[in-house]
């Protein structure tokens, strides 16, 4: 579990005056969008306007085990469940900042979250970065809907990658505040010796900055250098604390 460094005694008074922000994410490796958002956010300059803290769900596997029902699984949930538990009581987060999943296993370790956030007062903001989340909750059962239901029903507000997930989400009638935060990428950058792969986007999207999904320039990309070119790290994280103002003042869709 990583964490950012404690205040001195000479800005303890400062810090305190700030809103408490929490973090949750895995960090890089292996490459991802959520890995790099979350690298993206604890290393921004939100840490001067909030007293930030990460808590890591950084799990040094392959990627191919997650989301399936192992023990192993099952025990890095129940792990990281009572050490979120205790984070959060001993913080007390004015705002957790929570990815979310759809794979049923990671939901759970997810409501596990979202239900200890909540119990301690704290505002919670979603993120999704799954790109099934809408197929699966299309095949999902009335009981498992209604467990999702519950978990999101806990949220101020969601983090939407695309104006796409912004109305699937705001379809649920849930009524938390949803708000679409795009990657802004530079077409130059979109030119065959770059980066060929975007350059269909940069095409069909079209203007000056076309604008994709983490998904694409953290997952299929995954390179730190190369995502710091790509994208302004500070314009994503000021949209986040735009929202995170919003959240803070009983904004709620």
């Amino acid at each position: 579990m990583a964490w950012t460094e404690e205040p001195t005694p000479a800005t303890r008074a400062s810090v305190e005056t700030r809103p408490r922000l929490l973090v949750v994410g895995p960090l890089p490796p292996p490459p991802g969008g959520g890995e790099t958002v979350t690298k993206v956010l604890i290393e921004s300059s939100l840490k001067e306007k909030y007293e930030l803290r990460h808590f890591d769900t950084s799990r040094r596997v392959s990627k191919e085990t997650m989301g399936h029902w192992t023990l192993a699984n099952a025990r890095w949930a129940l792990r990281y469940y009572s050490q979120f538990r205790r984070v959060v009581r001993e913080f007390r987060p004015d705002i957790v900042h929570l990815p979310i999943a759809s794979n049923k296993p990671a939901t759970i370790r997810d409501a596990l979250f979202s239900a200890t956030a909540a119990r301690y007062g704290a505002k919670i903001v979603m993120h999704n970065h799954s790109g099934h989340f809408a197929e699966r909750w299309e095949q999902a059962g009335k009981l498992w809907r209604s467990f999702v239901r519950k978990h999101l029903s806990r949220a101020s507000a969601m983090v939407c990658l695309t104006p796409f997930w912004k109305e699937f989400f705001d379809g649920l009638h849930i009524g938390f505040l949803t708000e679409v935060i795009y990657n802004p990428v530079n077409r130059a950058i979109c030119e065959p010796k770059g980066l060929p792969e975007l350059k269909h986007v940069g095409d069909r999207i079209g203007g000056e900055f076309p604008r994709v999904s983490f998904t694409l320039v953290g997952g299929r990309i995954g390179d730190r250098n190369r995502f710091k070119s790509l994208c302004s790290a500070e314009a994503f994280a000021a949209a986040c604390d735009r929202l995170y103002q919003r959240v803070l003042a009983g904004g709620r869709g």
